[in-house]
């Protein structure tokens, strides 16, 4: 008796704890519908984007790294420097491009077209050998012809250099000279600006020209005709190169006074800014 008693006992036990298990499933249940139905909504939500930023919040943005001096001219005036900074960094190289021993050329770079100093009769040259690109040539011309309208002679040293002559050059110097100075004074090759057939050396190509009426007369003017002076004094923290006074870059007149009014005639920090922001696909979509 007593085991078909516990036996019935076990049974009953069983079979209430099958009912209670059920009926916690029956609750379970809508909630776990409950949270599917929660999950499909937040799949179903649209993910959230961030609005596109405009040309002009790209160019405020490049500016950030630039100094504050810079800053604030270019802030102060932002509409009008946006749009002329947009146009300038459409333009993109080789005109523009920025080159230092960090940023080098293609060893096989060479321009399209080349065109003899010896070849424009009002230029004074110290070689016939010299080349440059028409632009940059035709702009020396203009340059060089107002300079002798008020006396002033501007012989032009050095012109455009291939990566094989620049390579004889940087060897030459660290025979010469060792690496210590050779880095300051001489690019390694394919980080010449002269690779660009866009760069004049003027005078005998020593510290000295900074002192003759030919320099006074570039300092105050070159920009005017599209000439930017690369290696100003005092910036070889910058530039990496020793004051060079005699080397200048032909860029566009649109561009050398955009560097005139906004970054002090500072050939490396213009340049930089334009390749800078010419590297944002929305500058080059974007109208000035």
């Amino acid at each position: 008796m007593c085991s078909v008693h516990l036996k019935k006992n076990r049974i009953g036990q069983c079979a209430s704890s099958r009912v209670s298990i059920l009926l916690g499933l029956l609750v379970l249940i809508p909630s776990l519908f409950g949270c599917v139905r929660e999950v499909e909504q937040i799949s179903e939500t649209p993910e959230q984007t961030e609005e596109p930023r405009t040309a002009q919040e790209i160019v405020t943005d490049v500016l950030k790294a630039y100094p504050q001096s810079f800053k604030n001219t270019a802030l102060d005036a932002i509409e009008e420097f946006s749009p002329l900074a947009i146009q300038l960094a459409q333009q993109g190289p080789p005109s523009l491009r920025f080159i230092d021993k960090s940023n080098p050329l293609p060893l096989d770079y060479t321009p399209k077209h080349l065109v003899k100093l010896k070849d424009v009769p009002s230029l004074h040259i110290s070689r016939d050998t010299l080349e440059g690109t028409p632009e940059a040539v035709d702009a020396l011309t203009s340059m060089s012809n107002a300079m002798d309208k008020e006396g002033i002679t501007l012989l032009v040293s050095s012109a455009y250099r291939t990566i094989a002559y620049q390579n004889w050059l940087y060897e030459r110097s660290l025979s010469l000279y060792g690496f210590t100075e050779t880095a300051m004074s001489v690019a390694p090759p394919g980080s010449s600006e002269h690779h660009l057939g866009t760069v004049f050396d003027f005078g005998d190509i020593t510290p000295a020209f900074a002192d003759t009426p030919a320099s006074a007369w570039l300092v105050e003017n070159a920009h005017n005709y599209g000439f930017l002076i690369t290696y100003p004094e005092a910036s070889s923290w910058l530039t990496g190169y020793m004051y060079e006074p005699w080397h200048y870059r032909f860029v566009g007149i649109e561009a050398a006074q955009f560097a005139h009014t906004y970054f002090d005639g500072v050939a490396w920090y213009t340049l930089k800014f334009l390749t800078e922001l010419s590297e944002h696909s929305i500058i080059h979509s974007a109208t000035p």
